[in-house]
């Protein structure tokens, strides 16, 4: 599958996008994820990179890095989201010892969960940035975001420990 087609597969059919997914080689979800989130980081915070790029030239590197490492911070809830998703996965993971090593794990299934946040959150600030929406939207943007990551990590979860029953 393309990186399109697994990014619209766990949004418009999860179970299947998950399994296959799961049968995968590991790490293909982890990196179409890293590459949202750098996406995320660079179009929310361009001017901000910019501004770290020129207080590196005017004030030294040290202030440069410091102002760069602000703007990576802004992801770092989304990266916590998705470690502890994939720990709480990996804990109700009963066949982790049967499932070869080369197959993907609990951190793959919580990254795919984390897609449909994403897109809800993108959704939202569209609609509030572009078309003028109501502030309180915002709060029920998240919670529409929370509750489909949240769908789509159950499924993974299902999809998890279906794939290590004996048949």
């Amino acid at each position: 599958m393309s990186l399109v087609e697994r990014i619209g597969g766990v949004l418009a059919a999860p179970r299947v996008t998950l399994r296959a997914a799961l049968a995968g080689p590991p790490g293909r979800a982890t990196s179409d994820v890293a590459w949202l989130l750098m996406a995320k980081v660079i179009c929310g915070n361009l001017p901000h990179i910019v501004r770290a790029w020129f207080r590196a030239v005017e004030l030294g590197p040290a202030a440069g890095a410091a102002a760069f490492l602000g703007v990576i911070g802004e992801a770092l809830p989304d990266v916590i989201g998705i470690l502890v998703g994939g720990m709480l996965l990996s804990l109700f993971d009963r066949g982790r010892k049967r499932r070869p090593p080369a197959q993907a794990g609990a951190l793959d299934l919580a990254a795919c969960a984390w897609i449909p946040y994403f897109a809800v959150e993108l959704v939202a600030a569209i609609a509030l940035g572009v078309l003028g929406a109501p502030a309180w939207l915002r709060d029920v943007g998240h919670v529409v975001a929370l509750g489909w990551a949240a769908v789509v990590w159950s499924v993974g979860l299902i999809v998890l420990q279906s794939s290590t029953e004996a048949p």
